[in-house]
């Protein structure tokens, strides 16, 4: 089975629309991601263990507050929610492609090829906000030209008196198209983008709070989940665009910051890598960059998941969305029973495969000669590309963070990558500071980060000094 890429359809997309926004100052600090700031939980320096109590965050709670605050503020300017439409799929959707006379490659990265404002969708559901959705140039893993859509949406108050951008990379961890962000802002919404409905709410904490923010699809049109270089390229591609498009204010001068957790921090961080060398008029811009739960090493990450009870579905998750990318033939490799799961998963999300496959095993997907990662040329080649921190350090300010449940990591992330990866940056010079949620699991760390970088991102944008950089890592 040759993982190929489709062509999508080509169905008359939407067209422009302009939007009114109408700011109220002097409500923000009410609403200020609920006055997070105040929990138990400090939020910067360098502590490597914090612990929570029983009236921390949960995101059962941050997903309430938000919500609730969101409706608050709405209903404080004085405007009514439109009424629902039908979103189209990415792949039946003519937007998504780019059919102009012009070549390719003859636009820079970043460019914007097509754009249009539509409804913002809260998990499915329309709110009277608009959104732009921009169609842009970026590079894909051979270095290639593609494209692929990225979603600003902009502040629900005017908080700063210049516009400030959060690039936000959604854990979407997709291979099916139904949980692409921007799908999801249109209108979509489905179970399997669970992870994806999740990440709206924490985006809520940067709107209320005056941030623009511009959400990527940073894994391409055609999804290639975990391919970390290029989702970085896209990241990058996807602050210049919404740079360049000039949309609420944005200009060349703006700062910007990054922020992701778990597949979102796969983009988060190879943006950081290579914004000095692909992007260095982005780079110029950034204040910082928070990513948390990073698979720094992802066979190592599957490793660490083979077996397990629950994130065990991951495995063919990673492994079709690094051959999707690479254009490996998965089928030399699979056993009969792995072609059955690969076909199964080549169009669905992380979501649909929690719990779905207990005790998998790479060494069940393969034929006996293949029952390792290290086994395969094809991924031992493709693993040399994709392990974080081989390149010179990033040179903006970074915030890494791991929760640890076991005494591997969190379910899923190995917590010593994450820190030597800081430590390695550190030792090169860069600016971290890191993290780590001892007794939380994978889920539970993203419920604290989120909070965490906000509260970080914030002080990177006021230009208060970075505490605790590279403190205690040793």
């Amino acid at each position: 089975m040759r993982l190929r890429k489709r062509r999508p359809a080509r169905l008359p997309h939407l067209q422009e629309a302009g939007a009114r926004h109408d700011h109220r100052p002097g409500v923000t600090d009410a609403l200020r991601f609920a006055r997070l700031d105040k929990s138990p939980i400090r939020r910067e320096g360098c502590s490597e263990h914090l612990s929570l109590s029983p009236g921390g965050v949960t995101v059962r709670r941050l997903t309430l507050v938000l919500a609730v605050a969101l409706i608050a503020a709405l209903a404080g300017i004085g405007v009514q929610a439109a009424p629902a439409t039908a979103a189209t799929l990415p792949d039946d959707d003519p937007f998504y492609s780019y059919t102009g006379s012009e070549p390719l490659g003859s636009f820079a990265p970043g460019t914007v090829l097509k754009r249009r404002v539509v409804t913002h969708h809260y998990v499915g559901l329309p709110t009277p906000l608009k959104v732009t959705q921009l169609l842009y140039r970026t590079t894909g893993t051979a270095g290639e030209p593609t494209v692929t859509v990225a979603t600003v949406v902009p502040p629900v108050f005017k908080t700063f008196p210049e516009p400030r951008l959060v690039s936000y990379q959604y854990e979407y961890d997709a291979l099916g198209q139904q949980c692409t962000p921007s799908y999801f802002f249109s209108g979509g919404f489905n179970l399997s983008g669970g992870a994806t409905a999740g990440e709206q709410s924490a985006l809520l904490g940067y709107i209320l709070s005056g941030y623009t923010v511009v959400v990527p699809d940073y894994e391409g049109t055609q999804r290639h989940f975990a391919a970390g270089r290029e989702s970085g390229m896209n990241t990058l591609d996807g602050i210049r665009a919404a740079l360049n498009d000039k949309s609420y204010g944005l200009d060349a001068t703006t700062k910007a910051a990054m922020v992701g957790y778990s597949g979102g921090s796969i983009a988060t961080e190879w943006a950081a890598e290579l914004a000095p060398s692909y992007a260095p008029d982005v780079n110029r811009r950034l204040v910082g960059a928070a990513a948390g739960g990073v698979p720094t090493d992802l066979p190592h990450n599957l490793e660490y998941a083979d077996g397990s009870l629950l994130w065990a579905g991951a495995i063919p998750l990673g492994l079709v969305g690094l051959a999707r990318a690479y254009d490996v033939d998965l089928d030399k490799y699979a056993s009969d029973y792995g072609k059955k799961i690969f076909a199964r998963v080549a169009d669905q999300c992380i979501v649909d495969v929690l719990g779905v496959y207990p005790g998998l095993t790479f060494a069940k997907l393969m034929k006996p000669q293949y029952s390792s990662f290290d086994k395969i040329a094809e991924f031992v080649t493709i693993r040399k590309k994709l392990v974080m921190g081989q390149g010179n350090p990033p040179t903006t300010p970074l915030f890494l963070a791991s929760a640890k449940l076991d005494r591997t990591g969190d379910g899923i992330i190995v917590t010593d990558d994450v820190k030597n990866l800081a430590r390695s940056y550190c030792a090169r010079g860069a600016a971290v500071t890191y993290h780590q949620y001892t007794g939380l699991e994978h889920v539970g760390g993203f419920a604290v980060f989120i909070p965490d970088a906000l509260n970080w991102i914030s002080a990177r944008f006021r230009g208060s000094p970075q505490p605790g950089v590279c403190a205690r890592l040793g």
